[in-house]
């Protein structure tokens, strides 16, 4: 086994992978990544020749990381309940694993900024754990109020608040239930990946990029309501430089 390491290609798994599909073509669009952590949609964006790209966190540390290790991104110190940016600045919005973060009973305000921000027709990208009884079960954070979501909750939410649900897809399984398990403990206790790490890894691939699997919940949503487009502004963040 070696050290836990927080850089891209350690942490980049299947549910990663699968939400780099669900986006599919970045060229020329301008992104807001909210929860950008260390910045890996970031490099797919970039990679993927996006017009621009912004990546925000209420997490320093993580902002800090990504600002070193990923360059030709900007990034600032932000909240998703309150996005620094004026209406239609962005095509795509991506919220990956943020949903269930965010205070219990903000998710209707949250998604409403989101449409805010997005241009007319922009996409939303989402992924939520999803709410099935072993996804909850197997999940050691959801003892400790990690939220999971069902499909209708989603849509309902998203339906009210601007958005019309265009797909929805499911991923992970067993493997990746597992393998989470194991990361509390080896990075919390040891801070050591995970035993067998690459053997879960190509099953955690498996799972979300071949299988229908039951763990993580994915929606693609189009902007429906309309709101006036304005060029990009940005307002400083809290504690960071960044330019945009």
């Amino acid at each position: 086994m070696k050290r836990y390491t927080e850089t891209i290609n350690e942490r980049l798994t299947g549910r990663h992978k699968f939400s780099m599909v669900l986006s599919g073509d970045v060229s020329n669009k301008r992104i807001l990544n909210v929860g950008c952590w260390i910045g890996w949609y970031e490099k797919f964006a970039i990679d993927n020749r996006c017009r621009s790209i912004v990546g925000i966190d209420t997490d320093c540390g993580a902002v800090t990381k990504a600002m070193e290790s990923m360059k030709g991104a900007d990034f600032a110190l932000s909240s998703a309940l309150s996005l620094p940016f004026r209406d239609g600045c962005f095509d795509v919005v991506t919220m990956l694993d943020v949903l269930e973060h965010i205070p219990k009973n903000t998710e209707a305000s949250c998604l409403t900024d989101l449409c805010r921000v997005l241009d007319n027709k922009g996409t939303l990208i989402l992924s939520t754990p999803n709410k099935h009884l072993l996804a909850e079960i197997l999940d050691l954070a959801w003892y400790f109020g990690h939220r999971h979501y069902s499909l209708a909750e989603v849509k309902s939410v998203l339906t009210e608040n601007g958005f019309e649900v265009e797909s929805s897809n499911y991923g992970g399984g067993l493997y990746e239930l597992v393998s989470m398990i194991l990361l509390y403990g080896f990075k919390k206790l040891f801070r050591m990946e995970i035993p067998k790490k690459r053997f879960f890894d190509v099953k955690r691939d498996e799972e979300y990029l071949g299988e229908r699997g039951f763990v993580t919940l994915f929606v693609r949503a189009i902007k429906r309501d309309r709101f006036p487009s304005h060029s990009c502004e940005t307002k400083p963040a809290v504690g960071m430089s960044y330019t945009f």
